[in-house]
C-alpha cells in the first residue's frame, strides 16, 4: 500500500494519504516516508507530522545542531517557524544535546532543568515533554522533541521507546540530506567559478567583471549584499 502511496503522489498529498495509517503502520514504513525526499524543509515537514503521529502530541519539534557553534537550534515546530539557538546543557532539549540521553517529564516546569523562554517559543505551556537525541553512527544530529500528549494522561516508557526508534530513521534521513545539500553547494561552487572564469576569458571591461564577481559571491554565501573594495595605486 505505502508502496503504492509514496510513488503516486506529490509531496504536498503524502499527508491525507498517511492519515489512512495507523501508529504501528506509520512507524513500520517510516523509513519509506522520511526518504521521500532529499529537500531538508521537505523533510522537516515530514518529521514533525510523524513524531506528533506515533506519539500522539499536540506538538512536535526538531533540533539541529549548529555546525559551527555549540548550540542547538529550534528550526522547525508546528505552528511556529521562529529559530531558538539553546546552549549544550539548557533546558531539558539541551540536557538531552549534552548527555545524548532522553528525557520523559509529565511536569516539565518543576523540572530543575525546565527553560521557560522555550514555552514563548511553542506558544503553549507544556504539561508533558519526551525528547530523545537523534544519532548518526554515534554522530549527534539533533534532538526530537514531543509536547503535550492529546489524551492527557502524558507520555509513557513506550512513546520514549517509539520515539527513539523513528529518531534513528531521522537520523539516516537528516544525514542524507546533509549530504545532498553540501553535494548541491559544492556543484553551485563549481559552476559558479566557471561562469567567472568565462567572463573574465570575454571581456576586458572592469564594471562588467566585478559585477558578475558580486553576483556569484551572494550565491555562494547567500548573503544580502556583497562589496568589492580596490586599492588605488595612484
Amino acid at each position: 500500500m505505502l508502496e503504492h502511496i509514496m510513488s503516486t503522489i506529490g509531496t504536498v498529498e503524502w499527508k491525507k494519504e498517511i492519515e489512512k495509517l495507523d501508529n504501528t503502520e506509520l512507524l513500520l514504513h517510516a523509513a519509506k516516508i522520511l526518504n521521500s525526499t532529499l529537500d531538508l524543509e521537505e523533510l522537516l515537514d515530514i518529521i514533525l507530522d510523524l513524531t506528533c503521529r506515533v506519539v500522539d502530541s499536540e506538538i512536535s519539534v526538531v533540533l539541529l545542531k549548529d555546525r559551527k557553534s555549540n548550540q542547538v537550534h529550534i528550526l522547525d515546530c508546528h505552528g511556529c517557524k521562529k529559530e531558538l539557538p539553546l546552549r549544550f546543557g539548557e533546558g531539558l532539549v539541551g540536557w538531552v544535546a549534552e548527555n545524548l540521553r532522553p528525557v520523559l517529564s509529565n511536569d516539565p516546569k518543576s523540572d530543575p532543568r525546565f527553560f521557560s523562554e522555550t514555552e514563548s517559543h511553542l506558544g503553549t505551556s507544556a504539561r508533558s515533554v519526551v525528547a530523545v537525541p537523534i544519532l548518526r553512527r554515534g554522530r549527534f544530529l539533533g534532538v526530537l522533541e514531543a509536547v503535550n500528549k492529546k489524551a492527557g494522561t502524558g507520555f509513557n516508557q513506550e512513546d520514549q521507546e517509539v520515539l527513539a526508534i523513528l529518531s534513528e530513521q531521522v537520523a539516516v534521513a537528516l544525514d542524507n540530506s546533509f549530504l545532498y545539500r553540501r553535494a548541491k553547494e559544492e556543484s553551485l561552487k563549481k559552476e559558479i567559478l566557471l561562469e567567472i572564469d568565462r567572463k573574465l576569458s570575454s571581456t576586458l571591461e572592469v564594471e562588467e567583471v566585478l559585477q558578475t564577481i558580486l553576483s556569484s559571491i551572494r550565491k555562494i554565501v547567500e548573503c544580502d549584499a556583497a562589496g568589492i573594495f580596490l586599492v588605488n595605486k595612484k
